[in-house]
């Protein structure tokens, strides 16, 4: 059954309490991303298809803040084969300049690909993207 917003809070606030920890145990590059891999998809697996694009955002930010971009051997290419035509179309919009057409699920799915960022900015309350240069190759490879 599908958590609360409020209890995926406490979910998230965990994760991010504990990443200190977690980086220190998990020194090796594959190490952490394999297990912080099993806690995401602990908390995914907890969540709402309405709110998922949230948690992935709240994810990112945790990543962030302590430094971590993404997998460093992640290709985009790699990441986008997991995306649905959905998310895809989401990306499409961001390249055409129409970031605030796409659901916030949608977005999250592509940050966490690596194939576009959330700017500083809003939008009529919508998420302000950009491609990242691995969703600019994206689009390009598409259009040929």
């Amino acid at each position: 059954m599908a958590k609360t917003l409020a209890e995926l809070q406490q979910m998230l606030d965990a994760l991010d309490a504990a990443m200190p920890g977690f980086l220190q145990q998990h020194s090796l590059e594959e190490d952490f991303w394999a297990a912080f891999s099993g806690v995401v998809d602990e908390i995914d697996g907890a969540t709402a298809p309405d709110d998922f694009g949230w948690v992935l955002i709240q994810v990112d930010i945790i990543l962030k803040r302590y430094g971590i971009l993404k997998r460093s051997g992640d290709s985009a290419v790699a990441d986008a084969t997991k995306l649905d035509p959905q998310d895809l179309e989401g990306l499409a919009w961001v390249a055409e300049g129409m970031a605030s057409l796409v659901p916030e699920a949608t977005a999250g799915h592509l940050i966490m690909a690596g194939l576009v960022r959330q700017t500083d900015s809003t939008i009529e309350g919508h998420l302000a993207l950009e491609l990242t240069s691995a969703g600019l190759a994206l689009i390009r490879s598409s259009d040929q």
